[in-house]
């Protein structure tokens, strides 16, 4: 898409009657590769662990396991935070990149009374 029809898109939301507009750039297929780490447990589902794109990482649904048994590392979300953060962090190093790259995470909680204990282990993430 060119600057010219950005522009144009830009012009058009710009006015009363559309108050925004939601653009998707992509790229050429031939340029997406899957991120796969043998020091990670494999994923659950039918996709990749990570999907790099140009100089974008975009990292998948990493859990509490054990990379050698596929279990949870124990039932204490402390524990699991940190298991989890050590497995995204290997998936980051396979992509190229560590921590000090990352935008945004996204951390599913079963229990909100949680939030500080793995904000306090994410903080620490190097």
């Amino acid at each position: 898409m060119g600057f010219e029809r950005l522009t144009s898109l830009w012009r058009a939301s710009s006015r009363n009657d559309s108050p925004f507009v939601c653009l998707s750039l992509f790229t050429s297929p031939g340029i997406k590769e899957a991120v796969v780490t043998k020091k990670t447990p494999t994923t659950l589902g039918p996709y990749s662990q990570a999907i790099k794109d140009n100089n974008l990482l975009f990292v998948s649904c990493v859990l509490g396991l054990i990379p050698e048994t596929g279990k949870f590392i124990s039932d204490t979300v402390e524990d699991q935070t940190k298991q989890l953060l050590k497995n995204m962090s290997e998936i980051l190093k396979d992509g190229g990149v560590d921590y000090s790259s990352v935008v945004k995470t996204t951390i599913m909680l079963a229990d909100l009374k949680d939030f500080k204990k793995v904000n306090e282990i994410y903080a620490k993430c190097e």
